[in-house]
């Protein structure tokens, strides 16, 4: 779980879900798909110093899920190509995705684990 803000409530920037393997992520990308939720891919990204390969969804109450798996070390902090900006404004560096879920579905959004 990542918290962002400090001491002002309702700071929960999102929560990660740390996979084995790549095929776990792309499992998982497979059943988020099938259960009609709209996922945010990022493969072979570098975020907080790893290079990864993670998904994204978001929860029924709005919450941000990330599943993801390290598969190496990072000289750099990395950003997410798909929202740099988002990276910059909030020290976040992954993707962000709206959907609705049902409870036995994950989410996911955006930040770094």
């Amino acid at each position: 779980v990542l918290f962002e803000n400090p001491g002002q409530g309702g700071t929960i920037n999102h929560l990660g879900i740390e996979v084995e393997s790549s095929a776990t992520v792309h499992s998982e990308i497979a059943r988020l798909t099938e259960k009609g939720l709209f996922t945010d891919e990022e493969i072979g990204a570098t975020c907080c110093f790893a290079k990864q390969d993670k998904v994204w969804v978001t929860g029924p109450a709005g919450e941000r899920w990330e599943v993801y798996t390290v598969l190496a070390d990072s000289d750099t902090f990395g950003t997410s190509p798909q929202h740099p900006a988002e990276s910059d404004a909030d020290g976040v560096c992954c993707g962000n995705a709206d959907t609705e879920a049902g409870p036995e579905k994950v989410s996911a959004g955006a930040g770094c684990c």
